[in-house]
């Protein structure tokens, strides 16, 4: 690859814990991750990438890394695989970048009302 167009946007997987939904959405690239785009021109020979944004715009741009996916996912699936693994008190379970409380929760109460959990919060058979 010898040339990257950038557009300075990515999709992003959003979870919303109050509705239970997922979706995917359109958000503006981080500078690390723009970083990380324009690193893959010119591996082999020398490269150049474009950007589709105003000088502006790419000063706007967050200069950190993006918002860890456990913030922003569906979390029913890994506390299912948490519990068991043997971790049975999940909500003092040290992340290294935790989650929200109320994600956890809904995960808890739809892992509850599939039958996945007992009323003890354990796996059941």
């Amino acid at each position: 690859v010898v040339y990257v167009v950038d557009c300075c946007f990515v999709k992003q997987r959003a979870y919303n814990p109050l509705l239970g939904l997922e979706a995917l959405c359109v958000a503006p690239a981080s500078k690390a991750s723009a970083a990380q785009r324009a690193g893959r021109a010119g591996r082999v020979r020398a490269g150049r990438c474009f950007r589709l944004a105003p000088r502006a715009a790419w000063e706007a741009l967050a200069p950190a890394a993006t918002v860890p996916e456990m913030q922003r996912s569906d979390l029913a699936a890994m506390v299912m695989q948490l519990k068991a693994l043997g971790i049975d008190n999940i909500m003092r379970f040290e992340w290294l970048s935790p989650p929200p409380a109320e994600a956890m929760v809904r995960a808890l109460e739809a892992l509850a009302a599939l039958g996945v959990l007992d009323d003890d919060a354990r796996l059941t058979r």
